[in-house]
């Protein structure tokens, strides 16, 4: 018993409307992204060792530490496994002479004073207030994949192409936080 008839297939294969049909097909999913290649992902610890690097590269007016002696904070607004991340960096680590203290924040009423505030992307819905909150505190806001960077408030996103981490700095927010943006850094950052 033959399920299909091979001549008629042969046919067909070889005709105008097949090759038009996978042409069609073929573009459909170059659009879609179903034939594109697989983009590896981006991990947390590429994000986290990119914050903990910002401090580096950024100059805080001397009110932004309570003391000469004061510690450099990072609040990390996100799950807990993203405040981990952060502290494996962070041993021994000195940003400007300063010890580096990671301090994992789960609500935006338990925002320290400190100098970098990263808020993950699965706490995008509290940046507004974030944002409202720090208005004129000298703190820089990172957060990830914002499609709204530039309205957002935020002072730098973190954002993946093709499984490289990128970041774009917003320097209008850094100039309203009081902060001086290395030009080292501004040349690393995308348009």
């Amino acid at each position: 018993m033959q399920f299909f008839n091979v001549p008629l297939i042969r046919s067909y294969v070889g005709s105008p409307g097949c090759r038009s049909w996978l042409a069609g097909w073929a573009g459909f999913l170059l659009i879609t992204g179903c034939a594109t290649r697989h983009q590896p992902p981006v991990l947390p610890e590429d994000r986290a060792s990119f914050v903990v690097g910002f401090g580096e590269f950024v100059e805080w007016p001397a009110a932004a530490f309570n003391d000469p002696k004061a510690p450099f904070v990072i609040g990390v607004f996100g799950p807990g496994a993203m405040a981990e991340k952060f502290r494996s960096l962070a041993p021994d680590r000195r940003i400007n002479g300063r010890e580096v203290v990671i301090r994992p924040l789960q609500s935006d009423r338990e925002i320290p004073q400190c100098q970098v505030l990263f808020v993950s992307g699965f706490q995008r819905k509290y940046l507004p207030g974030i944002v409202a909150r720090l208005k004129h505190a000298s703190v820089l806001t990172v957060s990830e994949d914002l499609n709204d960077f530039n309205g957002s408030g935020v002072i730098i996103n973190l954002f993946a192409v093709d499984g490289k981490t990128l970041f774009e700095v917003n320097r209008d927010a850094a100039d309203r936080a009081g902060l001086k943006i290395s030009s080292k850094l501004l040349a690393l950052a995308q348009p």
